[in-house]
């Protein structure tokens, strides 16, 4: 109440309302009814003195209703009602024709608008010829009777002639009196581009409104939406066409960074600028496409089944990659793809994409074409394996679950246990084992195995440890260490530490990379394993033979040990050709030992492996033909039985 009252008295003002108990509020109250819902207006409804009046109540509404529905339909009421005018119709032109913006008539008549506004009649750009320098036309029965006919005895229409930018019209009319406008038709101009300007405002705050959600919500390089309106657009498309037949695609380009180091940044954008536009107009089955980022694309297809959207978005990613790379000869582009087929239980979009993202990852191998893989059951369930083991690591390594098992090492020439791998094994709370093959590629991945690696090897030294103290016959012990501790310069130093916390010999740890390690800075593992080797700490290559390493490679390294790959025998020993297969492993033992590496075969799992292995001169077995990884309490027990009996 005190707020209604207020408001008349201007900016800046203040009312006190004193309400005393059993005393009644006044009677008007703020927005307490439908007059009063647009109260800013309300107070200036006082009958105009004069035309000049009315032109600045238009004006002073015009700038201070933010709704411009409003001010027009005051505007238009007052206007009517102090000129006595049947009908004022505010409308602009576009590419689409006349819109009305808001119309006011004295009376009904059906379709009296659409008759008026009828191209035949109103044609913008004929009319606008025709106005006088105040933008005005008027049409009159006494002197043009063909023009409105019964439309109107008399019509003025204001153009919108100084209004940049815009085409907009006012138009009065008088349906039963042949009215020469020319008293009113100042102020009634004046009124008209009022209205046009803030038209003009309204339309360029919208457009730059445009502009603006353009670039929040579009990527500046491709014109496609960005991942939030991508998201946005999906769920409204999938609301209201379904879900049926839609396919969820995830590519990136192989080798892109390549074509920017190659060509540089500006054809590397056009590229994908190109992509880009090729999925919009080329990917005829398309549905919507964004950029996530760099040179990664989600998107979504629409096929019958998932081979035909496979097949024909490998023919489209095939044909975009062989033009590019004519046109750059360097590049040898390929893109891979994951397919993901949305189901109707599908809601999150991220889902989706990760699903098609895990199928993308099966052929991120393939360098030479372009690929796409579909999403499988078993991908989702190794997806699934993935999540399990990521939500329970950090719970697993608070509570000790990753435990060492010890394999032992058989010299060939003294039928002693010379040695021992240490192999991780997660033992649940309950007593349940995960093997490595559900957990180690998943650490590899997100870094959590170097957590791992010296969680035993903590293990190993306390061991070693205690096994010195209680005058133990020990063997050197061999811990596996993951490519990914080369990305930080405390590795080494976190293992000689230790040795000497541990009070451990270093020639009692035995330091084991795999031999993808190669693929790594060659330069800082060379530095890594020098160090360790010149603390008096073994090195060996394990699983060498498959297919990262070589004997050149090997040569610029430190390390003491090669560990033949368990495949590499297998394979070996199922060949045909028994002699060939011997001759292979005896010389490439003779040039590992040439080399001054010791030679260690692992997987050894029968009498005629270890038979061969013995003509071909390997110094140390591992296998289950001996043992299988076992507790560090019972290897404590077998390496004593063992090594007291004659096994040569």
């Amino acid at each position: 109440a005190a707020l209604y009252q207020v408001k008349s008295k201007g900016k800046g003002a203040y009312y006190l309302l004193d309400v005393k108990e059993g005393v009644a509020l006044p009677g008007k109250s703020y927005l307490d009814s439908e007059e009063n819902k647009e109260d800013e207006i309300a107070h200036k409804e006082a009958q105009f003195e004069s035309a000049e009046d009315l032109v600045l109540f238009c004006m002073d509404l015009l700038e201070n209703v933010p709704n411009l529905t409003s001010a027009l339909k005051v505007i238009c009421e007052r206007t009517c009602s102090f000129f006595g005018i049947d009908d004022m119709i505010c409308m602009e032109v576009n590419e689409a024709g006349p819109t009305i913006r808001y119309q006011w008539n004295r009376e009904e008549k059906k379709d009296f608008a659409r008759r008026i506004l009828n191209p035949g009649v109103f044609e913008w750009d004929r009319i606008r010829k025709k106005a006088d320098e105040s933008g005005a036309v008027i049409y009159r029965q006494s002197e043009t009777p063909d023009v409105y006919k019964e439309e109107a005895e008399s019509v003025m229409i204001v153009m919108s002639t100084a209004a940049k930018g815009l085409k907009a019209s006012v138009i009065f009319s008088n349906r039963h009196t042949d009215r020469s406008w020319q008293e009113e038709k100042n102020a009634l101009c004046r009124i008209s581009h009022q209205i046009f300007n803030r038209l003009r405002t309204l339309k360029n705050a919208e457009k730059d409104q445009r502009e603006l959600n353009r670039k929040l919500n579009y990527d500046a390089l491709t014109g496609l939406p960005i991942y939030n309106k991508f998201v946005d657009k999906l769920e409204a498309y999938m609301a209201a066409h379904g879900k049926s037949g839609l396919f969820f695609v995830s590519s990136d380009f192989s080798n892109f960074q390549y074509v920017n180091e190659m060509y540089g940044y500006e054809v590397g954008d056009r590229i994908l600028h190109d992509f880009a536009i090729a999925l919009q107009e080329k990917c005829q089955n398309g549905v919507l496409f964004c950029r996530v980022t760099s040179d990664h694309f989600v998107g979504v297809l629409k096929e019958d089944t998932v081979e035909k959207a496979r097949d024909k978005y490998l023919e489209f990613t095939n044909t975009f990659v062989q033009k590019t790379n004519s046109r750059y000869d360097q590049c040898n582009l390929v893109i891979a793809t994951g397919m993901y087929e949305i189901l109707e239980n599908d809601w999150s979009v991220s889902s989706m994409m990760d699903n098609a993202n895990e199928a993308r990852k099966q052929c991120k191998t393939q360098k030479v074409d372009s690929a796409v893989e579909i999403y499988t059951e078993k991908i989702r369930k190794n997806l699934e394996n993935t999540r399990e083991i990521v939500s329970g690591m950090v719970a697993a390594y608070n509570n000790k679950e990753f435990r060492a098992y010890l394999q032992p090492k058989v010299s060939l020439h003294t039928g002693k246990v010379v040695g021992a791998e240490a192999l991780v094994r997660w033992i649940r709370a309950d007593g349940s084992m995960v093997m490595p093959g559900r957990f180690i590629d998943v650490f590899e991945r997100n870094g959590f195995v170097t957590k791992v690696d010296f969680a035993i090897l903590d293990q190993v030294l306390e061991y070693l440890q205690d096994a010195l103290a209680q005058r133990e016959e020990v063997v050197p012990i061999s811990v596996n260490f993951s490519r990914r501790h080369n990305e930080y310069t405390d590795f080494v130093p976190n293992i000689l530490k230790r040795l000497k916390d541990y009070k451990v010999p270093s020639e009692l740890l035995e330091v084991e990379v795999t031999e993808s390690v190669f693929m790594s800075d060659l330069n800082k593992l060379t530095n890594n394993l020098e160090t360790l080797r010149d603390k008096g700490v073994e090195i060996s290559v394990d699983d060498f033979g498959s297919g990262y390493s070589s004997l050149n490679l090997l040569s610029k390294v430190a390390v003491d040990t090669v560990k033949l790959d368990k495949q590499f025998l297998d394979d070996t020993m199922n060949s045909e050709r028994e002699e060939t297969a011997l001759t292979i492993i005896k010389y490439l033992t003779k040039m590992l030992k040439h080399l001054g590496f010791k030679v260690l075969a692992e997987g050894v799992e029968t009498k005629e492996q270890l038979d061969m292995l013995r003509l071909a001169d390997c110094d140390i077995v591992q296998g289950y033909f001996y043992a299988k990884p076992m507790p560090i309490d019972d290897f404590r027990k077998f390496l004593q039985e063992f090594n007291e009996r004659d096994n040569a």
